[in-house]
């Protein structure tokens, strides 16, 4: 008789990328009755533009506020051991980045929508997520690339 184990009961579950309620069945928590936050990660792209459209659609329907997220992430330089920032470079970014919230943000004003604008520099995935976090975000629309 063999003792050994089936491949799946060897290997870790969170190897694979499952959470750790994989095994309970799926649920639908509860949620607000209320969308009060839809948030839009903004580039310029028309990606980012197809992504601010849905949300102008969803804060229509829902009084949501769009909250458009600029995030610019300046490139690094080496200097001796380690890596700084281009001042130059950080300041021309984020003058493109505040200048972009402000236009997207004035366009969904004149088009009577509830909107702010937020710059934050750093990665934008991670600038994401916390934003996510900080500004209470009830939905976050975005294009599909940029």
């Amino acid at each position: 008789m063999s003792t050994e184990k089936p491949i799946e009961d060897l290997i870790d579950s969170t190897l694979l990328g499952r959470p750790e309620n994989w095994d309970e069945p799926v649920r639908l928590p509860d949620i607000p009755d209320s969308v009060t936050t839809v948030m839009v990660p903004f580039d310029g792209s028309p990606h980012s533009e197809s992504g601010l459209a849905h949300a102008v659609r969803l804060a229509g329907w829902t009084g949501a506020e769009i909250l458009v997220l600029v995030a610019f992430d300046p490139p690094q330089r080496m200097k001796r051991r380690s890596m700084l920032p281009a001042e130059s470079i950080v300041a021309a970014m984020e003058a493109d980045a505040k200048e972009l919230a402000t236009e997207t943000v004035q366009l969904l004003l004149d088009r009577g929508c509830k909107a702010r604008g937020l710059v934050v520099r750093g990665d934008p995935a991670d600038v994401i997520l916390e934003t996510i976090d900080h500004e209470s975000v009830d939905i976050v629309v975005m294009g599909r690339r940029g």
